[in-house]
């Protein structure tokens, strides 16, 4: 689980940076037309609010590869939430095992104690 996790998590940082690279290259070249846009986003959204607007240029180019990179973020999303769910396990059932351990102890060290005294008593008793 370690391992997928580790896995999902540099698939997505790795695909995420490159991304937000080419997506830097081609707001500065400021060709929209290689900025493969959806084909709605490319009738409705505003050619130069897109120029003007990095934020807006950014969530719309590059249409497949940021769906992609969604798709990459949900899946390291969805280890990482696994990876915590079995560790929160693996620690409820640690805990249960002390608090059981602990509650068997007085009666173990009541025990022991018993044996001490029984021991004790005879060795007093047969000097």
């Amino acid at each position: 689980m370690i391992v997928e996790y580790q896995e999902s998590k540099i698939n997505y940082l790795n695909y995420e940076s490159k991304l937000r690279s080419r997506k830097e290259y081609l707001f500065s070249t400021g060709n929209i037309d290689k900025w493969e846009l959806s084909e709605e986003d490319s009738k409705t959204v505003d050619r130069n609010e897109l120029l003007s607007n990095k934020e807006l240029a950014f969530s719309k180019m590059l249409y497949k590869d940021t769906n992609y990179c969604t798709s990459l973020k949900r899946n390291y999303g969805f280890s990482l939430t696994s990876l915590l769910q079995e560790h929160h396990l693996y620690q409820k059932n640690l805990a249960k095992r002390f608090k059981n351990h602990f509650l068997n102890l007085p009666s173990k060290n009541t025990t022991l104690l018993g044996d001490i005294f029984s021991m004790v008593k005879l060795l007093t008793f047969s000097s």
